[in-house]
């Protein structure tokens, strides 16, 4: 009760505090009648043109989906630099499908007039803020079959073991993928997944001949006035903020320091590339009455993990589960299925224009107790089998400011809350806040909450992030979080290990001839660790890490772009330091008028010994943009080229290369130590 009396309260006191500001400092000249302030169906049918700081005048008679925008999209748009439209993919890539272009506020880093610019140029189907149907919001009328082909190149040295030991891999290094979708009568959608990772079997060799994944789904649409949707097969929910079910989430590796604004998109037709985080059943909406909507879903599916009798108490299973979906091995292949959960619940959302509240109690059941696992930030109480969740969310929009909650409690009366805030201060500053405390016992399997980025169980802090536009170009960006980890685990031992960061951000760009940016980066991290013995002392240690990234492009010709990126990062921890740059040139083609385009990068990397990473923006195939990791010393380089022979008929490919110098070994087996890795990546699409 007291957590409740809290979290009404925090969020009260935020909304009278914070009733005045505006999001994203608005220049003098906008006004309500602006389409940044105030999205109507008239400005949103209305065509435009964006004048070029060249003379060049570039105009459409069609805004662009801002759902199915893709980077070569947003190219057009030369007030965007690259940074600035990876930025956008990997926002949209996370928190899509939005439903309304006024979420793209809540981008950090990017300059008011360019998300204003952005959101004249964008559209998503009949934007109305939050009030926009999840109908129509997900509905998309592409059919399209899918045939993708990866394999890495070089045979890795555990393969070439003859023996038939439980690591040998049983079947070939090729990675395939089938998808389909179709739609008939423009209400009934259904799609299709065939799927074989890398060292797996096509065809399963006990029981039937089939491939080792198989996602099927269908959703009905407008089956009847008070019935808009129901799927069936493998699907997707996203509610609130994500503590008690967010399977469609995209996990970033990312140590990024930010909130997400996202309003879920409710329930979509998904099936789940790692095998594990789609609901398998029926869920269903209901239109009870005018922006009251009921969701009804059950789920039962068999998951894989890995089962051992424990010591201390042999009635009881250990059991950790196994999301990766591999099935490589024959030791993988006995932990393939052989747990079994029930998911079930009822949803009850009313939404306004500028507000959706909503209910959620889920029912779940597992065939086995939950146990400790051996991952220090995964240890929890163990869970019953039988579990009831109630959750409370709200999402609140008063002209520009983003004001988000969600509370969730189990039958044990394990808690988890997280709230944040988003507001402008003055023209040119802006303010973002959250506040988030997962309980020590709560879980649950779908959370975002488990995510290993930013949030994970048993947790406890805040974060504060002010942004400022100094002058013109060149901002300020400050950020500070603290959290802190309870373990409470049921072998007796209880610690504290609290974190703080502190983020100091200054960034510049300039647009002449050549389009430029320069970013400096300090983070400061303080850490407390307890180990599990609790005789011995805690250590404190404090790591500063300083990061530089500059990025220029030139265009050579219309058609020709060079692009350059150089990031350096140096950390301090405990008198030790370590340092490391990447460099990257990259050449890009793309015609105006063509089948044909490409784009090509060669880059030289140097981390050292000390295990430090970097994660780098490229273009890949398989999500037209990726993040790659880079550890070591080494030469990467990539050639991507995609080629349209026929209107709806596309052809992709990429080769891509890594040779490390010095290689970073993380684990005691030999296996890992190669300097040379190759991929290549082949994509048939058609869309009909």
């Amino acid at each position: 009760m007291n957590n409740l009396i809290h979290y009404i309260g925090t969020g009260l006191v935020h909304l009278l505090l914070l009733h005045h500001s505006v999001l994203h400092a608005q220049l003098t000249e906008w006004t309500e009648d602006d389409p940044f302030i105030n999205s109507s169906e008239k400005v949103l049918e209305q065509q435009f043109s964006l004048q070029k700081d060249e003379g060049l005048q570039f105009e459409s008679k069609e805004k662009l989906d801002i759902n199915a925008i893709v980077p070569e999209d947003l190219e057009r748009f030369e007030f965007l630099n690259p940074n600035e439209i990876e930025q956008i993919i990997a926002f949209l890539h996370k928190l899509k499908p939005l439903i309304s272009t006024l979420e793209l506020q809540t981008l950090m880093g990017i300059a008011p007039e360019k998300i204003r610019k952005l959101i004249n140029l964008t559209y998503v189907l009949n934007d109305r803020g939050i009030a926009a149907s999840e109908t129509q919001m997900n509905q998309s009328q592409k059919q399209f079959l899918l045939l993708r082909w990866n394999r890495r190149l070089e045979t890795p040295s555990d393969e070439n073991i003859s023996d038939s030991s439980a690591s040998r891999k049983i079947g070939s290094p090729d990675k395939l993928l089938l998808k389909f979708r179709g739609f008939a009568h423009h209400k009934l959608q259904y799609g299709l997944t065939l799927e074989k990772d890398a060292g797996e079997s096509w065809l399963m060799k006990s029981g039937l001949k089939l491939p080792d994944y198989i996602s099927a789904n269908a959703s009905l649409r407008n089956l009847h006035k008070k019935i808009p949707h129901i799927i069936l097969g493998d699907y997707s929910l996203s509610l609130g903020l994500g503590l008690l079910l967010d399977n469609g989430s995209f996990k970033s590796g990312l140590p990024e320091l930010r909130i997400s604004f996202k309003t879920q998109y409710g329930m979509k037709a998904y099936s789940s590339i790692g095998e594990n985080e789609m609901l398998r059943g029926i869920c269903a909406r209901m239109t009870l009455a005018l922006n009251f909507d009921l969701i009804a879903y059950t789920s039962y599916k068999l998951m894989d993990s890995r089962l051992d009798s424990s010591d201390n108490k042999p009635t009881l299973l250990s059991t950790r589960f196994q999301e990766s979906g591999l099935h490589t091995t024959n030791y993988e292949l006995s932990n393939r299925k052989n747990q079994s959960v029930l998911t079930s619940g009822v949803v009850a959302l009313h939404k306004t224009e500028n507000a959706e509240i909503g209910l959620h109690g889920m029912y779940n059941a597992n065939q086995y107790d939950q146990s400790n696992t051996t991952q220090l930030e995964k240890i929890f109480i163990p869970e019953a089998q039988k579990l009831c969740y109630g959750s409370g969310f709200y999402k609140m929009q008063m002209r520009n400011i983003f004001l988000t909650g969600e509370l969730v409690m189990d039958t044990r009366k394990n808690t988890s809350y997280h709230q944040s805030l988003a507001a402008g201060i003055g023209k040119r500053a802006e303010i973002a806040c959250e506040f988030y405390r997962y309980g020590p016992g709560f879980y649950a399997h779908l959370s975002q909450a488990n995510t290993s980025s930013g949030k994970s169980w048993n947790q406890t802090g805040y974060m504060l992030q002010f942004n400022f536009n100094i002058k013109g170009n060149l901002k300020l960006s400050l950020a500070y979080e603290i959290n802190e980890r309870l373990w409470d685990v049921s072998s007796g031992y209880y610690s504290k290990s609290p974190t703080s960061y502190s983020r100091l951000s200054l960034s510049s760009q300039q647009r002449r001839k050549w389009q430029s940016k320069c970013q400096i980066e300090l983070r400061s991290q303080a850490l407390t660790e307890n180990p599990q013995q609790v005789l011995l002392p805690s250590i404190q240690r404090t790591i500063h890490q300083l990061s530089i990234q500059i990025y220029y492009e030139m265009a050579l010709s219309r058609s020709l772009k060079w692009r350059n990126r150089i990031q350096w990062k140096c950390l301090n921890s405990i008198g030790q330091n370590a340092s490391g740059f990447f460099c990257a040139q990259d050449i890009l083609y793309k015609p105006l008028a063509g089948k044909l385009n490409f784009n090509a990068r060669i880059a030289y990397f140097d981390l050292g010994k000390s295990g430090l990473k970097m994660y780098v923006f490229e273009n890949d195939v398989m999500y037209h943009y990726g993040f790659q990791s880079h550890s070591g010393s080494g030469l990467r380089y990539y050639f991507n080229i995609r080629w349209k022979p026929f209107q709806r008929f596309n052809i992709e490919a990429k080769l891509s290369q890594t040779l490390v110098f010095i290689d970073v070994q993380r684990s005691s087996t030999p296996f890992e130590m190669q300097n040379q890795t190759s991929n290549a990546t082949l994509q048939w699409t058609y869309e009909f």
